[in-house]
């Protein structure tokens, strides 16, 4: 009996000139409408089987690509993933089906969860594209079809595999409309910033845009100074809560996610930050912010991480992070320049009157105003990119000061009683600064006054330009580049 073999051009590894296999690229292979699976096994291996199984899905999908611990295919608008139970019913096809062993003699294959674990394995070995998703071009993927951001606004063009994006918004874009919000969203900006001067409440409301507009368009850790926005309001009823609804709301649900910083340091969450545009959460602590995992995830460096019983998955977070809080936590230690820079604060200083209360706003703006609220948001997109990085008011740059310099006594100590001249001339004893540090400290109430050491890390870490520094002498270690004057010590 004669074999029938597939006649799909993927059965066999694709190869260079000189014979070497080359990497899988899902763009350059089609799917065969003559695909068929052969009557007869060539030997039944789990590797012969999963090349037929690739051969399947590129027949039955199209654009397949295994990244980031998944399987996925592109469905007219979006890449999405393939569900376990449905690839294993692709093996599944197998079983019971006639191999040839040597000497011409059939047997049958007959699967097991370890073979069919063995094939689908193997399959995605076959189909990996590391970091597939990385590369996808800054923009938003909307009903009206991807639109692309650039400096000098949105262009719109036909969905694609080759945009990779991972969703699909829910609105329309036109660009020739002004991207003006629409009357609940105007409401709720001019309810949480009406105690605000003109420039002042206009610069919130940009920061604002910016951030959602950062999630949306997956931007968020490829800007110049990508930073985790804080929105911050010590009074209740603030209308913060509001726009982090109205952010969770107009997002598809399988792009938002609320992981705490201290979740995301465990490896099993990490694989859940494959993909998520935009991640809220009600907690913040000094311990989070100030460790390495928030830096990288802010950034959208690499994280490894595995769920449980799951291979081991790298991925690049690409989320926007929101976090939405009452009180400013404290850092004991201090925070070094890394946390500085990747913070952005929003305050939230009015409480919304009754009267003007409009209930479940964000929510209602999502649903309502989509349209709108994607134009705003995209505006938001297009200043960043002109930009390069967040728009800070200068009171929102004293406000992260303040809580800087609140939380971390060292700072406050340096800010409020030395000056940094950053002349080789201008030196003190580091004894005589530790000892003016401390009594200053316990006279402004600190509890906690950090050691000699942690003094000095914190003191450079203050100092980004460099101009203070520690250097021995014949008679002891002196700081240079600073004047105390203030303190009452003699230098």
């Amino acid at each position: 009996m004669s074999t029938q073999l597939s006649t799909s051009p993927a059965l066999v590894p694709s190869r260079d000139t000189q014979g070497a296999i080359v990497p899988y690229d899902p763009f350059a292979v089609a799917p065969n409408p003559e695909f068929a699976l052969p009557s007869v096994l060539e030997h039944g291996s789990d590797v012969e089987m999963s090349y037929l199984t690739r051969d399947m899905l590129i027949y039955q999908y199209g654009s397949v690509v295994f990244t980031e611990g998944e399987f996925w295919s592109f469905s007219a608008t979006h890449w999405v993933p393939l569900p376990d139970e449905i690839l294993r019913q692709y093996a599944h096809k197998f079983d019971g089906k006639f191999y040839l062993k040597p000497g011409g003699k059939r047997d049958k294959v007959l699967l097991n969860k370890g073979r069919i674990d063995s094939i689908l394995h193997e399959v995605a070995m076959l189909m990996t594209v590391r970091n597939f998703f990385s590369d996808a071009p800054i923009g938003i993927n909307c009903l009206t079809g991807f639109v692309e951001i650039g400096p000098n606004g949105g262009t719109i063009y036909e969905h694609s595999p080759r945009h990779k994006q991972r969703h699909l918004i829910e609105a329309h874009y036109d660009a020739e409309k002004p991207a003006l919000p629409g009357p609940l969203l105007t409401k709720l900006l001019n309810g949480c910033f009406a105690n605000l001067e003109p420039d002042e409440s206009a610069a919130r409301i940009l920061m604002l845009s910016q951030i959602g507009g950062a999630a949306i368009a997956g931007m968020a850790t490829k800007l110049k100074k990508p930073k985790a926005a804080v929105l911050h309001g010590q009074t209740a009823e603030n209308g913060k809560s509001q726009f982090l609804e109205c952010f969770r709301a107009f997002l598809p649900a399988d792009a938002v996610c609320a992981f705490s910083i201290q979740q995301i340091g465990d490896e099993r969450y990490i694989p859940r930050l494959s993909g998520k545009l935009l991640n809220t959460c009600d907690e913040l602590s000094a311990a989070a912010v100030t460790s390495d995992t928030f830096k990288r995830v802010v950034t959208g460096e690499a994280l490894s991480g595995r769920e449980v019983r799951r291979l081991a998955v790298e991925v690049r977070p690409v989320a926007q992070h929101v976090f939405s809080t009452n009180v400013l936590p404290s850092f004991i230690g201090g925070a070094d320049r890394g946390v500085r820079r990747r913070l952005l604060i929003v305050p939230f200083e009015r409480s919304i009157p009754d009267s003007e209360k409009v209930e479940n706003i964000g929510a209602r703006i999502a649903d309502e105003e989509a349209d709108g609220l994607l134009a705003w948001l995209i505006a938001g997109a297009v200043s960043l990119v002109q930009a390069g990085f967040f728009h800070e008011s200068q009171a929102c740059k004293q406000a992260l000061d303040d809580w800087l310099f609140n939380s971390d006594v060292v700072l406050a100590w340096l800010n409020e009683e030395c000056e940094v001249t950053g002349k080789a001339e201008d030196a003190v004893p580091s004894s005589l600064a530790y000892s003016a540090f401390s009594v200053w400290a316990k006279g402004e109430g600190y509890d906690r006054i950090p050691n000699a050491n942690i003094f000095k890390q914190r003191m450079l870490a203050a100092d980004p330009q460099s101009r203070i520094a520690w250097k021995p002498t014949n008679k002891g270690k002196v700081i240079t580049g600073l004047r105390m004057e203030k303190t009452g010590f003699a230098t």
